[in-house]
């Protein structure tokens, strides 16, 4: 593996760019412009295939791009919101988008190389359901507004159980361990991550939470992405108002604070760990930083690259 393709939507400019980590040096190449999508504020890639979120023209909605060749092939657009949503996900069959401003996750049905709206999952009044992803037979659905996770049977899409945070923590981001035994949500008001185990038939079971912050701080805060390296044993967060990002060792599901360094730029919003576990990619408002990591410690021990990219929201990577 030596190089990774990384995808950036932008919420000013009208576009998608492309960059390129050289997994060997950890330095980027680009930005390229990839594709023209006004708003292209989230993105979602699975097997060859890339949705992401647009607006055009006073209407939102998705669209499904053909990206196995250089040059993206769209396949459908599908206006069907009156916002560009924050996060979307799709699979085999489906597209879904969580929609903050709608509180709703709208869903659309892979129909012959055609996007056909499915149904609008209503999350419930001020829901601001602000992430959506799909794990195993199962969507899930984060609304920070309520303090919620909502997870719907992916097929018929019927509710099937909801994971009460405290109040206030206003959950904005989660994610799963490779192994799929823990679930880690990230409160965003609170500062803090929550993890769950998966247990069977639908329990989830807190066993720890932990802050994010450093001792004694009292600086108002928000924290903003959470990401795990994909050999599981380091998980990151990054933090709006002391622009920091939090790392933590992985003991057996359980989190353990190894270190607190500076983002590199201000306002970061999305962070993103390369196949290797060797680079962590943070996208800030005005800069994109790549860091280096200590395979053992998981420590960011060199900062490589710092490339400018205005007002940068989604964040994908893809591996070749």
């Amino acid at each position: 593996m030596g190089k990774i393709h990384i995808l950036i939507g932008t919420g000013k400019d009208k576009g998608l760019y492309r960059m390129i980590l050289q997994t060997l040096k950890g330095t980027v190449e680009g930005p390229w412009r990839f594709y023209d999508a006004y708003q292209a504020k989230a993105a979602s890639f699975y097997r060859n295939e890339l949705a992401i979120v647009c607006e055009d023209q006073g209407q939102a909605g998705v669209t499904w791009l053909d990206i196995h060749q250089p040059i993206p092939y769209r396949l459908d657009t599908k206006m069907s919101e009156s916002v560009p949503a924050c996060s979307i996900i799709h699979n085999q069959m489906f597209i879904c988008t969580a929609n903050e401003k709608e509180d709703c996750v709208v869903v659309y049905r892979k129909v012959d190389h055609r996007l056909k709206l499915e149904q609008r999952l209503k999350m419930g009044e001020n829901a601001q359901c602000c992430q959506v992803f799909f794990l195993d037979r199962f969507l899930y659905v984060l609304c920070k507004g309520l303090d919620l996770i909502k997870i719907y049977d992916s097929d018929l899409f019927d509710l099937v159980k909801e994971i009460p945070l405290p109040k206030g923590s206003a959950p904005v981001q989660a994610v799963v361990d490779p192994a799929r035994s823990f679930l880690y949500v990230l409160g965003g008001s609170t500062n803090e991550v929550f993890v769950y185990t998966i247990c069977s038939h639908h329990l989830y079971r807190c066993q720890q939470i932990i802050s994010v912050l450093p001792n004694g701080c009292r600086e108002v805060c928000d924290s903003t992405s959470i990401c795990m390296s994909p050999n599981g044993k380091f998980l990151f967060v990054s933090t709006n108002g002391i622009d920091v990002i939090t790392c933590f060792e992985v003991i057996d599901g359980i989190l353990k604070q190894k270190e607190i360094f500076h983002c590199g730029g201000k306002e970061p919003r999305s962070l993103l760990v390369d196949g290797t576990s060797r680079w962590l990619i943070s996208l800030n408002k005005e800069n994109l930083i790549v860091f280096q990591l200590d395979p053992q410690s998981g420590e960011a021990v060199v900062i490589t690259d710092d490339k400018a990219m205005e007002d940068g929201t989604a964040l994908i990577g893809i591996d070749q």
